[in-house]
């Protein structure tokens, strides 16, 4: 991956996901399937996607989610839907990310293989939560 625009131009469109998570917390196995969209807004991308879990301790609840990709010297910087920051990370083929929420640490590992595929996923560590989070995404055609 070359940069910057080929990673915004890549992650454009719609994409079927497919994450599961271990809790080992809950001590469950959980599943959630759907769909997610990035749509162009000024500097960056927006990023939704909608599903069902399955699996879950709490029943098959519907989800979703929304973050804004920044664009920006280098750096894709994940925010909340409000501006707040989440994460950043240097493009590449890989790329690895933290967060720290509270006293819990969130690593994230990124994979890219556009146009076809990505990955993320996250190990979450601390005294409220452990668990991992490994989502596949793959075009819709």
């Amino acid at each position: 991956m070359a940069g910057d625009l080929d990673l915004r131009a890549g992650l454009e469109g719609r994409w079927r996901l497919t994450r599961r998570v271990e809790d080992r917390v809950l001590r469950a196995d959980m599943g959630f399937e759907g769909e997610a969209w990035f749509t162009p807004v000024e500097g960056g991308l927006s990023y939704r996607e909608t599903g069902q879990w399955t699996g879950a301790p709490w029943g098959a609840l519907s989800g979703e989610r929304s973050y804004l990709w920044r664009f920006r010297e280098g750096f894709v910087g994940v925010r909340y839907p409000d501006g707040s920051a989440f994460h950043q990370f240097k493009p590449g083929l890989k790329a690895e990310a933290k967060h720290l929420c509270g006293r819990d640490l969130y690593t994230g590992l990124y994979r890219f293989d556009l146009p076809s595929a990505w990955s993320l996923t996250w190990h979450v560590r601390g005294p409220h939560k452990d668990y991992s989070s490994a989502t596949l995404f793959a075009r819709e055609v």
